[in-house]
């Protein structure tokens, strides 16, 4: 997947449209218990763009994350993922925890293997604040991608959200 640039045409869209659709369809209705919480930002690393997280009841949360891959992975990168929080840390201002899930991942390409198709499983450590709406998270992950081709990566992002 080295090497390809974005193929600028109607696929781009359908991935995104096809990520929010999942995220919609995982998180919670408005029958829950609790509230959810929305949080919107940036990441850096794989992939570099937007960060969506939706807090559900139960420690489980849906990050979806759409933007462009760098080193091995070029192109439009869009991934989904249903997280586990367990908190770990509370301090005076702010709460830490850790998440590890899976979902799935989806490139937009150029060249013969115009998409590709795979899983991403991240373990990461989140950083909230209690009096701002800010929230921090670095995470490493373990992907693959089975197709065009079946091929086992290594992934790391970083980035901040705001919650509403």
């Amino acid at each position: 997947m080295s090497g390809q640039s974005i193929r600028p045409s109607i696929a781009a869209p359908l991935t995104c449209a096809a990520l929010v659709a999942g995220v919609l369809a995982l998180a919670p209705s408005s029958a829950s218990a609790q509230a959810s919480v929305v949080s919107l930002g940036g990441i850096i690393g794989g992939p570099t763009g937007l960060s969506l997280m939706v807090d559900t009841p139960k420690n489980f949360s849906v990050h979806a994350a759409v933007g462009f891959g760098w080193l091995d992975d070029d192109g439009l990168l869009g991934q989904a993922d249903l997280l586990w929080h367990r908190d770990v840390a509370s301090f005076d201002r702010s709460d830490m925890s850790i998440y590890f899930g899976v979902g799935p991942r989806l490139g937009v390409l150029t060249g013969p293997d115009e998409v590709a198709v795979g899983a991403h499983a991240p373990f990461g450590m989140q950083v909230a604040w209690r009096e701002t709406p800010v929230e921090f998270f670095v995470e490493v992950a373990l992907g693959l991608w089975v197709v065009p081709d079946v091929d086992l990566y290594p992934d790391a992002a970083l980035g901040a959200r705001y919650r509403f």
